[in-house]
């Protein structure tokens, strides 16, 4: 009997680890930085995680639900899947830890309860064709490595989840990148050790493939570089959107290479104290237009459009006790773009009131070059050509050739 016994036990043990180790939920949440770390340097923990050997788990339906502790990869090679996530931990310590194996697959996550994804190797997510975040849960997805982006998808990434955040995390690289990038609801905080949001792809022709789109719903990105990137259209038509960055010599809150339009935003090219805490923008009228009590201290810039701004209108902002420079709310295709530096270090307002010194590089999709207005007038910039150096700031670099 006792011999029986133990080739049971044996057998049970065999199976569960093929099932990938699923059990009851963890009560422990992931670590995640609070608002005054995100900006910090990495440690050399952080940027020392080696590869390790993995367990693999096939999802080959159509329907799966994951739940419980789960120390595994999870390896997609159905064309079409809806995975529930459901108080779902996911931890892969050698690889992607939800993996698309084709890249015309569509695959949709429904989230159920709090769930976390993280990878100690790679990209935390890599999707196909088409990735779609939905349900009423939360997601905490962290790329916990030198190298990894928090998602990666080849096509489409679409947020349309009516739940609580999605969190998105990279050390030291983009947190969300995919060729389109579309949020109509829920709420979504991005946190890049390079860009928050980048839309980019291997495509020739990324001006007229690559797009953000946000019609509705909540963005936070937080960055060391350009808080949104895209290598194509930027378009807010709704919705509410944040980005603050630590970028004092190369980065933008919002870079992108083809039409920009925005309902009405604005820009601010002060450092916000190294304290953080609570930005307000106020209204000529002295009422609270936005308020926010977790801004991560060090901004260096930042971008915030919400639908109560009035294009046109200039607003104060203060930053904790400290009333910063006013700022004048725009509208339709208004992208600062500035490079180098400027007198002291402050880097003049944008987005609808050009100011003394203040400097806008337009894309120009029609010739692939840039239009540059200046205090000293408009310039076109051919493609491959240097901006000229302009009043106000030293320019450098070539049109086009930023970094994806």
């Amino acid at each position: 009997m006792n011999k029986l016994l133990a080739v049971i036990l044996l057998l049970s043990l065999i199976l569960i680890l093929a099932a990938c180790g699923t059990s009851t939920v963890s009560t422990d949440e992931p670590s995640a930085n609070t608002p005054e770390e995100i900006f910090e340097e990495p440690s050399d923990a952080d940027t020392a995680a080696e590869p390790e050997t993995f367990i693999r788990t096939e999802i080959t339906e159509p329907d799966y639900t994951l739940a419980g502790v789960i120390n595994a990869q999870i390896y997609v090679t159905a064309s079409v899947a809806e995975i529930t996530l459901d108080n779902a931990e996911i931890t892969c310590t050698g690889g992607t830890a939800l993996l698309a194996a084709d890249s015309n697959q569509s695959i949709t996550l429904n989230l159920v309860g709090n769930n976390y994804i993280t990878s100690a190797a790679a990209d935390a997510i890599v999707g196909g064709e088409n990735f779609t975040v939905t349900g009423d849960g939360t997601l905490s997805v962290k790329a916990d490595n030198p190298d990894g982006k928090a998602i990666t998808v080849l096509g489409t990434l679409t947020f349309d989840h009516s739940g609580g955040e999605c969190r998105f995390e990279s050390i030291t690289n983009e947190a969300i990148e995919a060729e389109k990038i579309f949020l109509s609801s829920g709420s979504v905080i991005a946190i890049g050790g390079e860009d928050g949001v980048n839309a980019s792809s291997d495509r020739a022709d990324e001006l007229t493939t690559c797009e953000v789109n946000i019609s509705g719903g909540r963005l936070r990105v937080y960055s060391k570089s350009d808080g949104i990137d895209s290598n194509g259209t930027f378009t807010i038509t709704g919705g509410e959107v944040a980005v603050f960055i630590n970028a004092p010599t190369d980065g933008d809150p919002l870079d992108a290479d083809g039409t920009v339009t925005i309902t009405a935003g604005i820009f601010c090219f002060e450092s916000i104290s190294e304290s953080g805490g609570k930005l307000k923008i106020v209204g000529s009228d002295g009422s609270y237009i936005w308020i926010d009590d977790d801004v991560p201290g060090g901004a260096t810039s930042f971008f915030i459009a919400s639908p109560d701004f009035i294009d046109g209108a200039e607003y104060t902002v203060i930053s904790g006790d400290t009333e910063l420079s006013p700022v004048t709310a725009g509208t339709e295709n208004l992208l600062p773009r500035q490079s180098g530096t400027v007198a002291d270090g402050a880097r003049p307002n944008g987005g609808g009131g050009n100011r003394g010194g203040n400097i806008q590089i337009i894309p120009d999709p029609s010739t692939g070059g840039n239009i540059v207005i200046s205090p000293g007038g408009v310039t076109e910039v051919a493609p491959g050509e240097t901006v000229p150096r302009q009043p106000g700031g030293n320019n450098s670099g070539t049109p086009g050739a930023r970094p994806r």
